[in-house]
């Protein structure tokens, strides 16, 4: 490439000098134009490579950081679909009881744990955090409580309280409409 434009700044040094050494009338010069740019052309792809390339370098240190988090994301995302699709029952914006609740975390947990790149899994804590980050994304029902943690997440009935004074309920027994 580079003796390409050394012999292109010759050959702009011969037009120069032409006029003064030119002694027939016939003398002529071709200028294949027509290479050069195609040579440009084929070389755009390297070309546009490197730049990226170059470009990535002088990104901040942290963008891997995003990167996994983009990452972990997408993988979140699919498992709770997965696990949504594959137990009956289970439909997407609706909420879920505590038994259909159980059965889609322990498939999409499944799925996260099987599907993920080790390095994702590592980064996102482990199956027990995985856990916990799909229940966060799960449309739970008013009586669902999550109880657990760095062994594990489990959804349960939320506790129904003891009467009040006058036999008012704090919250609805279970079962009751």
């Amino acid at each position: 490439m580079l003796a390409r434009l050394l012999g292109a700044a010759l050959l702009a040094l011969a037009f120069i000098m032409l006029p003064a050494i030119a002694f027939a009338a016939d003398t002529s010069v071709a200028i294949p134009i027509g290479d050069w740019t195609a040579e440009i052309v084929a070389a755009a792809p390297a070309i546009i490579v490197a730049l990226i390339a170059w470009a990535l370098r002088k990104l901040p240190a942290n963008i891997s950081g995003v990167l996994q988090t983009m990452r972990a994301d997408q993988l979140l995302e699919k498992a709770v679909a997965y696990g949504l699709n594959a137990v009956a029952g289970a439909e997407k914006g609706k909420t879920l009881d505590v038994n259909l609740g159980n059965q889609v975390l322990a498939t999409a947990a499944s799925y996260a744990i099987q599907h993920g790149a080790p390095a994702v899994i590592d980064w996102l804590g482990g199956s027990a955090a995985i856990s916990e980050k799909i229940i966060a994304r799960l449309n739970l029902g008013a009586d669902a409580q999550v109880v657990g943690g760095s062994t594990g997440a489990t959804i349960v009935p939320a506790p129904v309280t003891a009467p009040a004074a006058g036999g008012v309920y704090l919250a609805a027994p279970a079962g009751a409409a």
